[in-house]
């Protein structure tokens, strides 16, 4: 799966964002924490907006099991990047 979002530097002066997007499986067998699935860094001017890209894998989706073996479970993501979010369901 791929995901695009536009970030702008809306400020005077340049600056770096660091861009983090975020999964949540809705309804997993294993509860786990909120944590960043992958960082971008991007330097943008002063008023310049960019495109920046994240590539989802089945392994970005995977998490050790009840059992201690990796899985990948189908099912319904969140998937949020800032103050955005976007839900899609893995099959």
């Amino acid at each position: 799966m791929h995901v695009d979002v536009a970030v702008k530097n809306s400020g005077g002066r340049a600056g770096k964002e660091v861009v983090q997007l975020y999964l949540n499986e809705r309804f997993a067998s294993v509860t786990r924490f909120e944590a960043a699935q992958a960082i971008r860094e991007v330097l943008l001017q002063p008023g310049e907006t960019r495109q920046v890209s994240f590539e989802l894998t089945s392994d970005d989706l995977s998490f050790i099991g009840a059992d201690s073996k990796r899985i990948v479970e189908p099912g319904i993501f969140d998937v949020r990047i800032g103050g955005l979010q976007q839900t899609f369901e893995w099959k």
